[in-house]
């Protein structure tokens, strides 16, 4: 009998109206979800005109990376140049932006990945990057690991020990950095320092770089102190500089940046990598002065803005920033929040609205 009684039920099944709408309807709704999700990234930057950047001569990125430091450069042929890669917390944010602008740039891959020095804030996001970019290049700090023959210092700390066998398992050239010069295909990239095989300071171990492509120079400085500016005034004496993009060391301590340092190289817009409302207070007020005291003309601070872009040209520059978080778990949250919202409509069959009329007319 109870089998019957079920498989009556079963005939007798039918779909309503309602459940036929809600149902489209929230196919439709995780349609969009699911492509918002996919390109959100994509979409974000193209709301906050960053493509704009993508067409200029030469590209520089300062990517968003928390209390972190983490750079992209980007020259006329497309060679591709990754200094730092910020906090392990924002590794995954890090590399759906690299991927973003690689991918308008018809890149996939990094041609050079430098490592200015052993911070965790400078090398955090390695492994996850190295996890999704093939990187045809490495620089390395003149710091070894314990189970490598080298006349450097040995590091013991496991953070960056894990960082550095994950470069040394990739198919990639690898080099520690020293004073050198490197000819890319459309420009120069100089290490200018460090001059010392060893330092009581970490930070000291951060290179003094620049990049001068299509008449523009660049100059990238890790966490160097005055102690690192000094060793580059000492062997740039003889050099004239004028650097269009300075990316201002130890994102604005005021242990960097010192004004004989500024007046050597003549910067016209200064970039600064620094956590939303740090502890530490980035970028001091003592440094920014300095900036404005050495004719900056614009101090970009990813404190303030997020990520910044700067597209040099011959005679001008275009600039857009963006904070930019990849949030699954908002996503998540406000996909089930539609989907209830959906399932809670009620729809009133049409057959009903019809005899109401109809007993209305009599």
């Amino acid at each position: 009998m109870q089998t019957k009684k079920y498989l009556r039920k079963i005939r007798n099944f039918k779909i309503s109206e309602g459940l036929i709408y809600k149902t489209f309807l929230i196919i439709f709704v995780s349609a969009i979800f699911l492509l918002l999700y996919i390109n959100q990234m994509t979409i974000s930057f193209l709301t906050n005109n960053f493509f704009s950047i993508f067409s200029a001569d030469v590209q520089v990125y300062g990517l968003y990376v928390g209390q972190g430091d983490s750079s992209l450069i980007i020259l006329p042929d497309k060679t591709s140049i990754l200094i730092d890669t910020g906090t392990k917390t924002y590794a995954e944010n890090l590399c759906y932006q690299l991927e973003t602008i690689l991918k308008a740039n018809g890149k996939e891959d990094i041609d050079y990945l430098i490592i200015t020095h052993a911070n965790s804030d400078h090398y955090g996001g390695v492994t996850k990057v190295l996890g999704r970019f093939k990187v045809n290049n490495i620089f390395r700090p003149k710091i070894a690991l314990p189970t490598e023959f080298s006349s450097y210092t040995v590091s013991t700390d496991s953070q960056y020990i894990e960082a550095i066998e994950a470069c040394l398992n990739e198919k990639s050239n690898m080099f520690f950095i020293t004073p050198s010069t490197v000819n890319l295909n459309s420009g120069i990239l100089t290490f200018w320092t460090p001059t010392e095989d060893e330092y009581s300071n970490l930070n000291d171990y951060s290179p003094i770089i620049t990049i001068e492509s299509a008449g523009k120079t660049l100059m990238f400085t890790g966490d160097a102190s005055t102690r690192g500016e000094n060793e580059f005034l000492e062997v740039a004496d003889n050099i004239d500089f004028e650097v269009d993009i300075l990316k201002v060391a130890h994102h604005g301590s005021s242990t960097s940046t010192s004004e004989s340092f500024l007046e050597k190289i003549s910067p016209k817009y200064a970039l600064i990598s620094a956590g939303y409302d740090n502890t530490y207070n980035f970028p001091t007020q003592e440094v920014v002065t300095r900036l404005l005291n050495a004719g900056v003309r614009a101090i970009y601070n990813t404190n303030d803005l997020g990520t910044i872009g700067l597209g040099l040209f011959d005679n001008t520059i275009a600039v857009s920033h963006s904070f930019f978080f990849f949030d699954k778990p908002f996503y998540l949250v406000a996909y089930l929040i539609c989907v209830f919202a959906i399932w809670q409509i009620r729809f009133r069959p049409k057959h009903k609205f019809s005899v109401r009329k109809e007993k209305l007319k009599i």
